[in-house]
């Protein structure tokens, strides 16, 4: 069933606009394209292939909604201490670019609205798609929720059918509000999130109202609390530390780089005391300072992780809970790309995106001969374009919008996907449609925006929007 797909999985991206910035780099895909939009990332360091999936994904995506729109996507690659440089490097440079509509930014992982403020000005998107939700999401990232569980419902109805939401309410990504809403709206039983490396699992349902006030309520601070230091404070107190060491090491002393590891290790297990206390060792829990906890990364009042397992048992992976004693029909991923590979058994009916190429190909081709549902992310995430373009100045009617062409959208792919297998609506794990149906949802969704790509383009790009 995967033929039509070998040469396309096979082959390395191309034909894309790579330049390069004194603060990493942006890749626009489509090259004669006039306007280009898509994400940019903050962190130490960013693949550029993960970038130029992203950039294909929003191409396909812009393509199926009709706009002649090429995906774009950026990397801003800077250690923690030079952040601010090279944001305010980047603002520069990208001005440019910007002011004259050929590339319009979105936040991604590592930034917020505020870092991209300066950007804003000219910017020709529908000024509502900032409006404020609750005070926990912008409006075109609500839509992205709604687009989402519109899609997977249009596939497989969601009524009565228990859901998970993995990266939920992640600190860079906040469509899961919306597909909160969304679920309520259409009658699933969500029976899990997860935050970071931690869950929050109850099998009779979680109270999503109550968890809709958690996320809004901004006393709440949005970092999980963690069972072991991030990869960001470890660098960061690695920094720190050896430069301190490269002060203190003198002629004849053990090299920096031993003395250097000594010290950070010193200084993590210090972290870990504070954070976890000293029970092991039979000592009395020592407190850490609130501005301790803060330079630690540990929330100073209670969490949002703290406050929903009030809502249902607090439990590690997500994954290995759904892989073992979680009955779930469907899952939303909203963490980063590729989150999920073939290693990772998931016993599941369908599966939707909140965040760009969630799950790697060979995870896509698992999960169809297991007769999953795999919405296209590309699909899936189509509710920020409407609300960015939308002609109205209504929130309601641009949330509504989201809903109803998402579903007109995904209708028009499975009549594509049914004439190439000869079959009807596609089915579940337990129903009784061919695993052929899946693998074909996907190609008929490339061919649809392939065929609007066509009709401004001279080609198409090489290479279909898959990790």
């Amino acid at each position: 069933m995967w033929e039509n797909l070998t040469p396309l999985v096979a082959a390395t991206l191309n034909k894309v606009n790579y330049q390069k910035l004194s603060s990493g780099f942006l890749i626009t895909d489509l090259k004669n394209a006039q306007v280009s939009s898509g994400i940019v990332r903050l962190a130490p360091k960013i693949l550029k292939s993960g970038v130029e999936q992203m950039a294909r994904s929003a191409t396909y995506m812009f393509a199926l909604h009709q706009k002649q729109i090429a995906g774009a996507s950026c990397a801003i690659t800077a250690e923690p201490q030079n952040e601010k440089v090279a944001l305010t490097s980047f603002v520069n440079e990208i001005s440019p670019k910007v002011a004259s509509g050929n590339f319009l930014p979105d936040v991604g992982k590592g930034l917020t609205e505020d870092n991209l403020a300066p950007l804003r000005a000219g910017d020709p998107r529908n000024e509502i798609r900032l409006t404020d939700i609750d005070g926990a999401c912008l409006l075109y990232e609500y839509c992205t929720g709604i687009s989402s569980v519109a899609a997977i419902d249009e596939l497989f109805p969601l009524e009565g059918k228990a859901v998970v939401i993995e990266g939920f309410n992640n600190k860079f990504n906040n469509a899961a509000y919306g597909a909160l809403a969304a679920l309520e709206n259409v009658g699933a039983k969500l029976v899990g999130v997860s935050i970071g490396k931690n869950s929050v699992i109850n099998e009779s349902g979680l109270d999503i109202s109550a968890l809709k006030e958690i996320v809004s309520d901004k006393t709440l601070q949005e970092e999980a609390l963690s069972k072991e230091v991030s990869k960001e404070e470890v660098s960061k107190e690695k920094v720190s530390k050896e430069e301190m060491q490269k002060e203190k090491v003198s002629k004849g002393a053990a090299s920096e780089e031993k003395v250097a590891k000594r010290a950070f290790l010193k200084e993590l297990k210090e972290i870990s005391l504070k954070r976890f206390g000293e029970k092991r060792a039979g000592k009395k829990d020592e407190e850490a300072s609130p501005d301790q906890l803060e330079k630690m990364g540990q929330p100073k009042k209670a969490g949002q992780l703290e406050k929903m397992g009030q809502l249902g048992k607090t439990d590690g992976n997500i994954f290995s809970a759904l892989s073992n004693e979680l009955s779930v029909d469907a899952l939303f991923l909203g963490s980063k790309i590729g989150v999920v590979d073939h290693t990772i058994n998931l016993p599941i009916s369908a599966l939707g995106s909140l965040h760009p190429i969630p799950f790697t190909t060979k995870a896509m081709m698992e999960l169809s001969r297991n007769g999953t549902i795999v919405a296209p992310d590309f699909l899936c995430l189509g509710g920020q374009v409407i609300a960015d373009w939308h002609e109205s100045n209504n929130v309601e009617e641009i949330i509504s919008a989201a809903d109803v062409e998402t579903r007109a959208i995904t209708k028009e792919m499975q009549k594509g996907a049914s004439k190439k297998t000869g079959s009807g609506k596609n089915g579940s794990k337990n129903g009784n449609s061919k695993n052929s149906d899946v693998a074909q949802l996907f190609l008929a969704g490339c061919e649809m925006a392939e065929e609007f790509i066509m009709s401004w383009q001279d080609e198409l790009p090489f290479g279909r929007p898959l990790a």
